[in-house]
């Protein structure tokens, strides 16, 4: 029997990001996001909606606790609070699984008694409906005013026009500008000392974090723009970091310590993707060593099957994930010409044509026993495979981006400007409405000139679709473009994780929570796709965007926000 709390409470929603904690207080999930039902003055009721599969077995590890964060309104600061899980219990709904915890507080402080005062004026004060609309009415008069201001400027504008062009048309914006920027953004986020790169800009909660993922994806930028010290400075700290332990953790704060106690198979396997990356422009062996602790790691990780599951303490399986470890494994064979690491390759390259590859549904499944759709299991075939294996394997690579476009595609408004990506899952199963992942969108443009590529010799009218696709979703990228948060210091142009912020990607994870913020990963991909360069194969492509703006008149930018 489930038990229950003893307490009076008082029904009330509150927004509430959490993490989990294992006895010695060490991180072991990322902030996660759920709601109240019932505060009392000693515990609390959370709910979680589609949580991860991987993340709900974690909240039965012995003596674990729980951190909340929660934002209550009129209140300049969160109240932070500690608490240890009392009963859990699931539920599944039409569309999703969820859950609940029934919390304890874990220390008796004024903020408890704050949290419950707050949900008691929101129950027996009616009139807090008032003071909304009171709000609202204000808002609306500030808007009104606003877009009044804003309406006379745009006319004082044109009739300016009239006279003598403005200052952007004078000086356009053109795609190297914004290459270079990025590029120049990219730099100015490497700490000098730790060597790594910060993964976000503007999302307070993350200020500080590098995650593992994206230090692999800042390494093979700087060694494709023949920028080697800035890449060996990370290849460095992950060295160091493998002398001492059989794993890297999937993030660390910019001073190096951990920031999330989680080892799960595709960062590492990116470190290693990385490394490999650098070895093969450098011919410099140093860093084999981590290519090969990576191979102990993820050989540790694998079923008799040839599957690797998704990390140390996971029993889920990732079709990324194992696309990720045949590109490494084959990438390894390839440079070494040690067959150990073609018989890797070869034995998870059957384990996804097992379970993952489909001739019914969706053709690409997100994992083993999981037929969710993920848009980056598309890209990642792709760019793993290639068009001739995939075609090899009796999956059509053209079928693959087809439903990827006929099913992920979406248009959003962002800053007064309509814009095509491609969000993170199956738009029509997303309540939210549709956002654009800036980091898989460039990753569609990828697979659209790998694709473009394939075709260049065999068959020019193909050739030529593929590449203006490409051309076309590389245009509509640029939209997004935005300048830097940065309060300090030099701005660059740069891109944010998403269309939208702190929204459900579908996948167990939220988009950073922040007004404006800017992503490494999405700045990474953009880059890889101007210049034609794919990382699991650590090779240019024939043809590549650059070879394309290059040849075309300089394209202008007139807004960014």
């Amino acid at each position: 029997m489930i038990k229950r709390r003893r307490y009076i409470r008082i029904s009330t929603v509150l927004p509430i990001e959490f993490y989990l904690l294992d006895s010695n207080n060490r991180k072991i999930t990322p902030w996660l996001e759920g709601f109240s039902r019932d505060i009392s003055k000693n515990g609390i009721c959370l709910v979680i909606n589609d949580l991860w599969e991987g993340f709900w077995d974690r909240f039965s590890i012995e003596n674990c606790k729980i951190f909340l964060q929660i934002n209550l309104p009129f209140f300049k600061k969160p109240i932070n609070l500690l608490a240890k899980i009392i009963w859990k219990d699931k539920k599944r709904t039409t569309n999703f699984f969820q859950y609940f915890l029934g919390l304890e507080f874990l220390e008796k402080k004024k903020e408890n008694r704050t949290l419950f005062l707050y949900a008691v004026f929101k129950k027996i004060l009616p009139y807090t409906t008032f003071v909304i609309m009171g709000i609202l009415f204000i808002n609306s008069l500030y808007f009104y005013n606003k877009f009044k201001i804003k309406y006379s400027l745009k006319e004082h504008l044109k009739a300016a026009s009239k006279v003598t062009t403005i200052t952007e048309e004078k000086k356009p914006i053109t795609t190297k500008d914004i290459i270079s920027q990025v590029y120049g953004w990219i730099k100015e986020r490497q700490d000098l000392k730790s060597g790594l790169v910060l993964s976000y800009e503007g999302d307070q909660n993350l200020k500080e974090t590098c995650f593992t993922y994206d230090q692999a994806l800042a390494t093979i930028v700087f060694v494709i723009l023949e920028d080697l010290d800035r890449a060996k400075k990370i290849l460095d700290f992950y060295f160091d970091k493998l002398k001492n332990s059989p794993y890297i953790y999937n993030a660390y704060y910019k001073n190096g310590e951990v920031a999330e106690y989680i080892a799960h198979t595709g960062p590492s396997t990116w470190i290693g993707l990385a490394t490999l990356n650098y070895f093969k422009k450098t011919k410099d062996n140093k860093y084999l060593f981590i290519a090969e602790k990576i191979t102990d790691f993820l050989l540790s990780l694998m079923d008799e099957q040839g599957g690797l599951k998704g990390g140390v303490t996971e029993d889920w399986y990732s079709t990324e994930q194992n696309l990720d470890a045949f590109a490494f494994f084959d990438l390894f064979y390839q440079l070494t010409g040690n067959a150990k690491y073609l018989d890797l390759a070869n034995k998870i390259k059957r384990w996804i044509i097992n379970f993952c590859y489909t001739s019914y549904g969706p053709p690409i499944r997100r994992g083993k026993g999981d037929s969710t759709i993920a848009t980056d299991t598309f890209t990642m075939s792709l760019l793993c495979f290639g068009p001739k294996i995939l075609a090899n394997l009796n999956m059509d690579p053209e079928a693959i981006l087809d439903f990827a476009v006929n099913n992920c595609e979406v248009e959003v408004n962002f800053a007064d400007k309509k814009v095509k990506g491609f969000d993170f899952a199956k738009i029509r199963h997303m309540p939210r409405g549709g956002i654009i992942s800036c980091e898989w969108t460039a990753q569609m443009i990828l697979s659209f000139e790998v694709l473009a590529d394939y075709y260049l010799k065999m068959d020019p009218i193909k050739h030529k679709k593929y590449f203006q696709i490409a051309s076309f979703y590389f245009s509509e990228l640029k939209k997004l473009i935005i300048n830097s948060p940065s309060k300090v210091g030099k701005i660059n142009f740069c891109l944010p994780y998403a269309s939208t912020s702190f929204a459900d990607t579908g996948h167990g994870w939220y988009t950073p929570k922040a007004d404006k913020y800017c992503s490494l990963a999405a700045n990474a991909y953009f880059l890889f796709s101007y210049f034609g360069y794919n990382p699991l194969k650590a090779e240019f492509l024939e043809i590549s965007l650059k070879d394309y703006e290059d040849q075309q008149s300089n394209k202008t930018i007139t807004e960014l926000n």
